[in-house]
Formats: C-alpha cells, sequence, structure tokens
C-alpha cells in the first residue's frame, strides 16, 4: 500500500506542469485577446484614449496579479495573465502605430 506524496513530510508535492501550463497558456491568449479588443474599441473614438485605457488596465491588473505570483495555484494564473497583457500591449501598440 502507497500513501500519498503529500503525507511524507520531507518531499514536496510533484508541480503539475502540464496543466499549469495550458491554464497559462489560454489565460495568455485570453488577456491579450482582451487587451487588443478594447484598443480596438476605443480606438475607433481616440487613439491616445485607446493607448491610455489598456496601458491603466495592464497597470492595475498586473499590481494585484504581483501579489498572487508565490501562491501554488495562483502561480499559473499570474504569469499567464501577465504575459497576456504584455503581448496584447505590445500588439495593440504595433496596431497604433502601423494603423493610420
Amino acid at each position: 500500500m502507497s500513501l500519498p506524496l503529500a503525507r511524507y513530510p520531507g518531499r514536496p508535492e510533484p508541480t503539475p506542469w502540464a496543466l499549469g501550463l495550458t491554464v497559462a497558456g489560454v489565460l495568455a491568449a485570453f488577456s491579450a485577446g482582451v487587451m487588443v479588443g478594447i484598443f480596438e474599441l476605443i480606438d475607433s473614438f481616440s487613439e491616445l484614449a485607446a493607448i491610455s485605457s489598456i496601458a491603466i488596465v495592464a497597470v492595475g491588473l498586473g499590481g494585484t496579479l504581483w501579489d498572487l505570483r508565490t501562491q501554488a495555484v495562483w502561480r499559473w494564473i499570474t504569469w499567464g495573465t501577465t504575459i497576456g497583457l504584455v503581448g496584447g500591449f505590445g500588439c495593440a501598440a504595433i496596431l497604433a502605430f502601423t494603423h493610420g
């Protein structure tokens, strides 16, 4: 009879890499899409307002996520969303400069 790994006092639980990276990837794609969507929606009115609004969203959400980055389950959510925010902001900046 084998005991679960968590019951052994000196051994940490294994890291769920496959599920964690899947969650991080899905959240990165989702948050990048949200950032570009916000930019495209507000860009129809004003380009400066669009850049400003996604910068506010990225800084506000990034500050909240920074506190959660060390917790076991939340680290996947945090890093995936942060990567998506940075990627979405980069894509929106490229759209702002290339689109007339």
